[in-house]
């Protein structure tokens, strides 16, 4: 929350609980009714406050012992009974309030009756008198016995956590500190003009703390519904606490759990999961999002350049935040991406910079992440979330002249790994037992603070790590030579086996990241073995845009296969024993893994403007969009894409268009590949079918696991002119033209020509779709602006069928064109059968499920996606509707009666939709719609 500088204070003072913290033993918080069934099960039972009601005939007698302790209070009522005893049975009541060596309160609950099953469940921390005060010590620096918080072997703070089926693996606490933020209001203008210096810029808004009780914090999702029970534990070299133990009770929410991987795609439950959305680097300020501020930060008084903040020696201001989460995340999501990259880095999002081990000053930084995590939340996204930018291990000038590097100071401060290393190159980090080991408490931090949320799609240790130690920027010239591979290899697998020996690490997909292509020594690649369940790396076409020949030479032909080299499955990693110490139920990682097929990703990819000015990075910003989805990648995440907010509107447009496809389930495999097993063999017959005889089109599509449907990409070269052939002859061509001497002007769109292309036929493209089933096909083509409804179709023969369109891309909104083939047996829309009848009521009803159908009886749904209303449009009579979500829920019922109705999925989450329409005779027939 922003507050203006001159009302910061009051908020300290009034309102900063939102929701006041109650304690967990506290007799208000849960219902202390107490079974016979639940005593006889656990001999020794104990909750935080117990009645006896008279709603339950009690009898314990005989032979029974039995122990009933409360932390407060035991209430008996009419009808309990104990007794007669023979001589091995008892019964003792015992109230025990000093049971409990401190509190424990629940932050984000009035109550324990009704925590939801995967949603945060945050406790507050009340440490002993004794132990505060070393810590406090050692936060303000002051004298006296010191405590570190961050270093669990300075202290450890965990819980317990006994879940219905059984205990589980522990989880740590944090060292927490809260504050409120504050911008000036107005904004200063600088004094230049122009610029703040690093002064002005510091004084235009900051953080000022407020006084919190609970300077631990613990963050925990419960997986499993029933009652749990929890204790926490304080452990030091010298004292250990322990809290009273207390439950708390889980129910069902609509939260479904952690992301995973899949053989080849993501699974969200036993669905296939496919994210959809850019990278959002970090918060930082640019004028597509905050033209205001970015006036107050120019670089040059002329107004041509932002100065970003990663090139002052300061960290960002707290409005940055703000339009970082509102005005980029958010306008990403409103657009219907449903998963961002963002990167840990020094000025924003960084625990650990100045210094080692300490991450005090750093605070403020980690309660903005909470808000930025917490706002992915509230909008039903997910987060690729990167835990270590490799600028900190580069020179200045191999990160763009960055400041927050290895050899540049700050105010006077270095980077605190290369103050503990002193002068040596950036790669020894990576060899260090000693830096490794203060690394693996930031790790420890970062998975006890945010580790717990569901809406963290996956981890990924390090952004390219393979450009350390190179001798310029994106560079990984070092790491290929000899067999330094290995050190890259060898500190990945340490710090992702670290990750996974702590739960709240252990639930989520954990990925690592190169520049590029892989060492070609490491045949046993660094991310197809354990701790990893994805395969990744930052893949640019650093030449003219070479297209659909990128998604099939670099992807198809050597990415999926060469990173998931079949030869290896037997090949073992025993020095990769991973100590789990327990789980809720989740995924147990084997201590010997063996070499699989993994899903694999770009977690950056694009066309640098910097290396090529051969085309409108607009055009291509969107083209790549829809031929990443069709690559047989799990994931692309555009890098320019950031900074094209046009381009935003692909992403819903793409998850409507893929809506229902169970990519996962139902083997779907890239156009140049031939599926066998879980293999994917590149086809070079295949691919040349892919690109058009003249480079004129191209094509990027998935062909499903029995051959009978493909569903993909057509592109038209031509538009976007120079990212046609000799490319960068024209260029220079333009170059020696007076008119286009700026720089700049090149980085602009260029005047682009669109030449209508016939993709089949004397002269055409000759493109085909190879690999289908015998038999006949019905190709169906979309444009973008209108996915409900095909433009034209055409039919062919398998298994070699023809793309063919006429005059395709005369103008700039048809130089994409999408398409779904398939056999003409069967439907894209999935029908309750796969039969064209089904059994309604008794007998055998005809199912209007084939597209064509559909369009015969005037079921009109639009606009999709959308965020409040769909209008539906039909001039049948008496029709039923029930609108229900993937998962199988019946969000409402209503009747239409050929006449427009508004269907408000405005309270709806965000997702895909099954409207099921039912006439006098039974099913009728389905349609599908995206909520954005």
């Amino acid at each position: 929350m922003r507050y203006l500088a001159t009302i910061a204070a009051v908020f300290m003072v009034f309102g900063y609980w939102a929701q006041m913290p109650v304690s967990v033993f506290d007799c208000s918080v849960i219902d202390p009714t107490a079974s016979q069934a639940e005593i006889d099960v656990n001999d020794d039972y104990y909750k935080q406050c117990i009645l006896f009601t008279d709603q339950e005939n009690y009898v314990f007698d005989q032979d029974d012992y039995k122990v009933v302790t409360a932390l407060h209070e035991i209430s008996i009522k009419e009808n309990f009974h104990a007794g007669p005893f023979n001589s091995g049975g008892q019964m003792h009541l015992i109230i025990n309030p000093n049971r409990s060596d401190f509190d424990v309160a629940v932050m984000n609950y009035t109550e324990l009756n009704n925590v939801i099953r995967y949603e945060k469940f945050e406790l507050g921390i009340v440490l002993p008198e004794a132990i505060q005060i070393k810590i406090d010590n050692f936060v303000a620096d002051a004298q006296g016995e010191k405590i570190n918080p961050y270093m669990d072997w300075e202290i450890r703070v965990y819980a317990e956590f006994i879940s219905p089926s059984g205990p589980g693996a522990p989880v740590d606490g944090f060292y927490n500190k809260e504050f409120n933020s504050y911008m000036v209001n107005p904004l200063p203008v600088p004094n230049n003009g122009f610029q703040y210096t690093d002064s002005e810029y510091t004084n235009v808004g900051g953080y000022i703390e407020v006084v919190d009780l609970y300077s631990f914090r613990l963050r925990f999702a419960p997986p499993e519904n029933g009652i749990w029970e929890c204790k926490v534990h304080i452990v030091t070299p010298l004292e250990n606490y322990e809290s009273a133990p207390f439950n708390f009770n889980v129910v069902q929410g609509d939260n479904l759990g952690y992301l995973s991987a899949g053989k080849r795609f993501f699974k969200l439950g036993s669905q296939t999961f496919f994210p959809v959305g850019p990278n959002a680097i970090w918060p930082e300020t640019y004028k597509e999002f905050d033209l205001e501020f970015t006036d107050k930060n120019k670089s040059e008084a002329t107004g041509l350049n932002a100065l970003e903040e990663g090139y002052r020696p300061i960290p960002v201001a707290p409005r940055v935040y703000d339009t970082y989460k509102n005005e980029a995340i958010g306008k990403m999501i409103d657009n219907g991406a449903n998963m961002i990259r963002t990167i840990m880095y020094p000025t924003s999002t960084e625990i650990e910079w100045e210094e080692l081990g300490n991450y005090t000053s750093r605070l403020s930084m980690a309660q903005e992440m909470d808000e930025i995590l917490e706002y992915v939340e509230s909008r039903n996204a997910y987060l690729l979330w990167d835990l270590q930018i490799h600028y900190s291990f580069q020179n200045n000038y191999n990160a763009y002249s960055r400041r927050w590097t290895w050899n540049v100071d700050n105010n006077g401060v270095f980077f605190c790994y290369k103050d503990l290393l002193g002068n040596v190159e950036a790669v020894e980090f990576l060899k260090s037992a000693q830096a490794k080991a203060y690394y693996k408490q930031r790790l420890r931090y970062i998975l006890a603070r945010w580790g717990y949320s569901t809406n963290i799609g996956m981890f990924e240790i390090m952004s390219e790590i393979s450009n350390i130690g190179a001798p310029q920027a994106d560079n990984a010239d070092f790491y290929k030579t000899d067999d330094n591979y290995k050190i890259y290899r060898d500190w990945q697998w340490e710090m992702g086996k670290y990750i996974r020996s702590h739960y709240n690490g252990n639930v989520h997909m954990l990925t690592c990241n190169f520049a590029g292509d892989k060492a070609v020594k490491d045949d046993l690649f660094t991310a197809t073995n354990s701790p990893f369940d994805v395969m990744g790396s930052n893949i640019y076409d650093f030449n003219e845009p070479s297209n659909s020949e990128f998604w099939i030479n670099t992807v198809s032909k050597n990415h999926l296969n060469a990173y998931g080299n079949n030869s290896y499955t037997n090949v073992t990693t025993d020095s990769l024993e991973l100590h789990i110490i327990g789980s809720f139920g989740d995924t147990i990682y084997s201590p010997v893994q063996q070499v699989a097929h993994k899903p694999m990703i770009y977690a950056e990819v694009g066309i640098p403007e910097v290396e090529s000015k051969c085309r409108d990075n607009q055009i291509e910003t969107n083209r790549i969009i829809w031929q990443a989805a069709f690559s047989g990648l799990a994931g692309t995440f555009g890098y320019d894409a950031y900074w094209r907010l046009n381009a935003y509107q692909n992403y819903g447009k793409l998850k409507q268009f893929i809506s229902g496809i169970d990519f996962e389930g139902e083997g779907w495999h890239p156009g140049a590949s031939e599926k066998s097993g879980l293999s994917w063999a590149y086809e070079n017959n295949y691919a040349k079918k892919m690109i058009g005889n003249h480079g004129k089109a191209d094509l990027a599509y998935l062909r499903s696991g029995d051959g009978k449907y493909a569903i993909g990409v057509l592109t038209n070269l031509t538009y976007n002119v120079y990212s046609a052939k000799s490319c960068f002859d024209q260029i220079l061509d333009i170059k020696t033209n007076s008119v286009l001497t700026d720089l700049d002007s090149l980085w602009n769109p260029l005047p682009n020509t669109i030449e209508n292309v016939n993709t089949y036929g004397n002269g055409g493209e000759d493109l085909k779709l190879k690999g289908m089933n015998g038999g006949n096909y019905i190709i169906d083509y979309f444009l973008p602006s209108n996915l409900s409804v095909p433009f034209t179709s055409t039919e062919d023969y398998g298994p070699n069928v023809k793309i063919e369109l006429n005059n395709f891309g005369g103008s700039e909104d048809t130089y994409i064109v999408l398409f779904k083939a398939r056999r003409s047996n069967v439907s894209w829309i999935p029908a309750i059968s796969d039969s064209l009848t089904q059994n309604v009521g008794g007998q055998l009803v005809k199912s209007l499920s084939t597209r064509e159908e559909l369009e015969n009886s005037k079921l009109i749904a639009y606009p999709i996606p959308s965020s409040e209303i769909v209008k539906l449009e039909t001039p049948i009579e008496g029709l039923t509707v029930i609108v229900s979500s993937l998962d199988g829920r019946t969000m409402e019922t209503f009747s239409i009666n050929g006449v427009e109705h508004h269907l408000n999925v405005s309270n709806y989450e965000v997702g895909t939709y099954i409207l099921s329409f039912y006439n006098g005779n039974g099913f009728f027939g389905e349609l599908r719609i995206v909520k954005i």
